[in-house]
């Protein structure tokens, strides 16, 4: 069975996401992320300790999972079929 996850992300890592060009992220494995699952990932930034979120989504199918290199508690998300889902 598959989840959908709605995550936060800064500005930073939404623009390059968004446009094509970067196909992972680095997230903490607080969710138990699975391979088939989907994420929406919410556009912000913070301002004065609270995330504000500019109203930009995009979503996304995980494609592959790996921690080689993270930081413990952590995992890199390959992304596939960003812009393509309707979630």
């Amino acid at each position: 069975m598959t989840t959908h996850h709605n995550l936060k992300a800064h500005k930073s890592q939404f623009h390059p996401i968004d446009a094509g060009v970067m196909k992972s992220i680095v997230r903490h494995n607080d969710r138990n992320y699975q391979i088939g699952d989907t994420i929406t990932l919410h556009e912000g930034e913070y301002e004065d300790g609270q995330f504000i979120y500019s109203g930009r989504k995009v979503s996304a199918e995980i494609s592959y999972i790996d921690d080689f290199g993270t930081q413990e508690g952590y995992v890199s998300l390959s992304l596939d079929k960003v812009g393509l889902l309707i979630v």
